[in-house]
């Protein structure tokens, strides 16, 4: 379910370049996403959240509405994170095998 942001968690996110834009449209309206819920939670780090214009976030074509769009907006924070690190963290997930699904499945589709 929904969790609160930490205090230092909301300073990562204003520091964060790759938060500024939506991923998909480059809006400069963003609202920020938790992309991952692991154990019932939303995972509450960095690494797991994105950066999606209303539209792009709730509306019709948007990360909750549309396989498509969730599956890219993971892969694209799949990309950016050590694997290893989330296989360690996070064990009761196949990362490895999520990322080498998204990757086949969208890589040459951008």
């Amino acid at each position: 379910g929904m969790q609160p942001v930490s205090a230092k968690l909301k300073k990562e996110i204003g520091a964060s370049r790759r938060l500024k834009k939506c991923w998909i449209c480059g809006s400069p309206l963003v609202e920020i996403s938790h992309n991952f819920i692991y154990a019932g939670k939303q995972i509450n780090k960095l690494w797991a959240l994105a950066a999606l214009c209303k539209n792009h976030h709730t509306g019709k074509t948007g990360f909750h509405n549309n396989l498509e769009t969730k599956e890219r907006v993971e892969l694209m924070c799949l990309e950016n994170c050590d694997i290893g690190y989330l296989m360690i963290k996070f064990p009761k997930r196949d990362w490895q095998q999520l990322f080498k699904y998204l990757k086949n499945k969208y890589a040459n589709r951008r």
